[in-house]
């Protein structure tokens, strides 16, 4: 039966499926494409999302250390604070006390200073003078040695805190 149809009409149906075929494959390969670039997109944006949550953890994370660092921080400056004043208030009272001992020596280097003026109590107020004048310069010493180490200790404290800011 197929050579009873002229040469022209087998030639035109064989073009005809092999346009039929080409055409299927078109869109068959166009539809595959379709499915491969949505396929795509939505790897990439699933790849994109997975990447903005890691850098969302990381920097949240990031953020929650440096907050407990400085609250770390301000724990112990409000520590080495409370020491710190605390240190200065005894340094304080020290050299109160301190003071208000050399005020009573001199006082009483003057009071025998004017006994002797009058010449009312005679070696015993030379003697007592000396005395007086040897203690107040032992104070003295005392006193400069005290603000010396009050110095190199709060020297050291500023140091200290120095590192903290």
């Amino acid at each position: 039966m197929l050579r009873l149809i002229p040469l022209p009409y087998k030639l035109g149906a064989i073009a005809l499926l092999v346009l039929a075929a080409a055409w299927w494959l078109h869109s068959y390969g166009s539809k595959c494409r379709a499915e491969g670039e949505a396929s795509g997109e939505a790897r990439i944006t699933l790849q994109w999302q997975a990447d903005t949550a890691a850098r969302d953890k990381a920097t949240a994370d990031a953020i929650a250390a440096a907050q407990k660092r400085a609250e770390n921080a301000k724990k112990h400056n409000d520590e080495v604070l409370t020491d710190a004043n605390a240190k200065l208030a005894a340094i304080d009272a020290d050299r109160t006390s301190l003071s208000g001992l050399l005020h009573h020596a001199n006082d009483q280097i003057h009071r025998l200073t004017a006994g002797q003026a009058s010449d009312r109590l005679g070696l015993d107020v030379l003697t007592g003078i000396a005395a007086r004048t040897a203690e107040v310069d032992r104070r003295y010493d005392e006193y400069d040695r005290a603000c010396q180490r009050d110095a190199v200790r709060f020297g050291a404290l500023q140091d200290q805190l120095r590192e903290q800011l």
